[in-house]
């Protein structure tokens, strides 16, 4: 047993620290850090969680942008700087499995085409010309970026834990598993490139994860990731109100701590920027909601109903894009 598997069992009972939460112990995990395997940590936030988070569906807290802001403590280790939460919901795979319709991913659908049409021409610009332009999306939810894949010439593949939302996938995309990569039989060296947009946040190890994804990429293949970046000036200057620290978020990565887990997984690092996205000035009002002193002014001037459907080139959901490649 290695020794960060072996510290991972330790840790089942909460902390001296974390009496407040030993009533909610069957629900949580408590973990060490998943970049260096360490158990020394800062508490950045504490926790927030109530009884009233544990006494409902916990999975209906994870549907895509629930803004569920119930959470554990938000810690950074000290060994390596890596913030993650600590304790959070265990056995989160299950939780998505259950995920049913989700409502507000689905009604900004032609949003997402539109900003999926634009991710995938700067990965092309990244690949450069291919002739097998074999790609597998990773949380496809219900298939958005596999639709813009295919009219792009790209065969798809898709892996989706929510089953109903990999069932609508699926009836466009046969290649669609309801299930984690690692647990969809996809051959090794396969794909020529993988997407995997807004999911390394979400997944109980970022390292296992990239783990399974090197495993069916070919030898000089290309990875596309979205994450948010909890060193961006969002992050700083919101502090513990930033949008990104809600309860699906399990880990928040900084350029530094994520070059370093991919290159220590086999990747090397082409490019890491700000990532942007097309969203409609009714949507980005939506999401500062949080923030009544911002919300309440921008809904009063564009949430009128022509303005709301206005399109705009936004980039304050703090996110970075990480373009990287497989070692051969």
């Amino acid at each position: 047993m290695s020794k960060l598997e072996n510290k991972k069992e330790k840790m089942i009972l909460p902390p001296k620290h974390d009496v407040s939460l030993a009533s909610f112990a069957p629900y949580l995990e408590w973990v060490v850090c998943d970049l260096c395997g360490s158990d020394d940590y800062k508490i950045l936030y504490p926790a927030t969680y109530t009884e009233h988070d544990f006494s409902t569906e916990r999975f209906r807290s994870f549907t895509y942008a629930n803004c569920d802001y119930a959470r554990g403590h938000i810690v950074r280790c000290k060994n390596c700087g890596m913030v993650y939460m600590n304790p959070r919901d265990s056995d989160v795979a299950s939780l998505y499995n259950k995920v049913e319709e989700d409502d507000f991913y689905f009604s900004s659908a032609e949003d997402r085409i539109i900003s999926f049409r634009r991710d995938l021409e700067q990965f092309e610009k990244i690949i450069g010309k291919i002739n097998s332009k074999q790609l597998l999306d990773v949380g496809c939810s219900y298939g958005f970026l596999l639709d813009v894949a295919v009219e792009r010439g790209w065969k798809v593949w898709g892996s989706e834990l929510s089953k109903k939302q990999s069932s609508y996938a699926a009836e466009r995309h046969p290649g669609v598993c309801n299930n984690a990569v690692s647990e969809c039989n996809f051959p090794s060296n396969f794909f020529d490139a993988i997407t995997a947009y807004e999911i390394l946040e979400h997944v109980s190890s970022p390292r296992e994860f990239l783990k399974d994804l090197r495993q069916v990429l070919r030898p000089g293949g290309y990875l596309a990731m979205t994450t948010p970046n909890v060193a961006g000036w969002e992050a700083k200057l919101m502090g513990r109100y930033w949008l990104n620290l809600i309860r699906m978020h399990l880990y928040y990565f900084s350029p530094g701590t994520i070059r370093r887990i991919l290159e220590e997984e086999g990747f090397t690092v082409i490019s890491i920027k700000h990532h942007y996205r097309i969203v409609t000035l009714g949507s980005a009002i939506r999401w500062m909601k949080k923030y009544p002193i911002f919300y309440y002014p921008l809904h009063l001037l564009f949430g009128n109903r022509f303005a709301k459907n206005w399109r705009v080139l936004c980039g304050l959901n703090g996110n970075i894009t990480v373009f990287a490649r497989k070692n051969f």
